[in-house]
């Protein structure tokens, strides 16, 4: 799993911290990346290798920063929508950025592995619990996903396979 962020004040780093202890108690490796001091090639090739994503980002002026900007623009132009995702985030005031990247994601049709964690300020211990949770919640989902996955491909080969049989057999021209 990719668990990308950026931290204006260290709260999302916290909770960031706090998710990868979840994913990885669970039995999934993580990829922490701060945004911040990643280039965006290294965010593209990370997504690519990776069965799910969770994106973290502080809310500055309304606004995700803009490294979250540039990953949330590699992850919809890039990742594949069967990948698992998830968003977590702190903000001061207004707490936009945790909406704006759910919205955006939602929209493009990826599935979510926990409902997105919003904190005012810095993240209490039952947050970071709740953080940690949610974590080891996304693994499960991720398991699961991936054993349903499975089985399936051989089917859609064999159906594959069927049709074009069929079609092979057709004569003429369609149009």
């Amino acid at each position: 799993v990719a668990l990308l962020y950026t931290s204006a004040y260290g709260n999302t780093a916290v909770m960031a911290g706090a998710i990868a202890r979840g994913l990885t108690q669970a039995g999934v490796a993580v990829e922490s990346i701060n945004c911040e001091f990643t280039e965006p090639a290294d965010i593209a090739a990370v997504i690519e290798k990776t069965d799910g994503f969770i994106i973290g980002s502080p809310t500055l002026a309304g606004h995700p920063p803009s490294q979250i900007q540039t990953a949330l623009g590699i992850i919809l132009s890039t990742a594949p929508k069967t990948r698992l995702a998830g968003v977590f985030g702190s903000y001061g005031w207004s707490g936009e950025a945790v909406d704006l990247l759910e919205s955006k994601l939602q929209d493009a049709g990826y599935a979510f592995g926990f409902a997105p964690i919003r904190v005012k300020f810095t993240p209490t211990e039952a947050v970071l619990q709740q953080c940690e949770t949610a974590g080891a919640e996304f693994a499960q989902v991720l398991k699961r996903a991936q054993k349903n996955r499975t089985p399936q491909q051989p089917a859609i080969d064999a159906q594959t396979d069927r049709t074009e049989q069929a079609v092979s057999r057709i004569t003429g021209s369609l149009c």
